[in-house]
């Protein structure tokens, strides 16, 4: 650990931009990556226990969830959209199956269409103890 006056500004920084973005409910790519970066500059000996770091992972993030919907209605390969961390994702069938096994909450995101027809986007939470 170290006790940098810098490093720990960073930390700060991180810390306090993914509180703001926690606030708005919308965590960047960048913002967790800058956070995770400055978190392992100031402990080098932490880790972060990261589903999406597996090199089994298979998915692709999206910004939002109605993109990681429509990419997993046309891609028979990675045909689930899931809700992991913040993020949304769309990943192969066997990847949710894993998560889930695995203990590690995530929720599945699909498209429900309402009595009206209008369609609403639902979650439906998994290993959300």
């Amino acid at each position: 650990m170290t006790n940098d006056p810098n490093t720990l500004k960073a930390v700060l920084t991180a810390a306090k931009a993914l509180l703001e973005a926690r606030h708005e409910q919308m965590v960047t790519s960048e913002e967790w990556d800058s956070l995770k970066e400055a978190v392992l500059e100031a402990d080098p000996t932490w880790t972060l226990n990261d589903p999406t770091d597996d090199p089994e992972f298979e998915g692709i993030e999206f910004p939002n969830a109605g993109l990681a919907i429509q990419h997993a209605n046309a891609d028979p390969q990675l045909d689930t959209a899931i809700l992991l961390g913040g993020r949304h994702y769309a990943v192969a069938k066997t990847t949710a199956e894993r998560l889930a096994i695995d203990g590690v909450p995530f929720a599945y995101v699909n498209d429900h269409e309402m009595p009206d027809g209008t369609f609403r986007i639902v979650t439906v939470p998994v290993n959300d103890d």
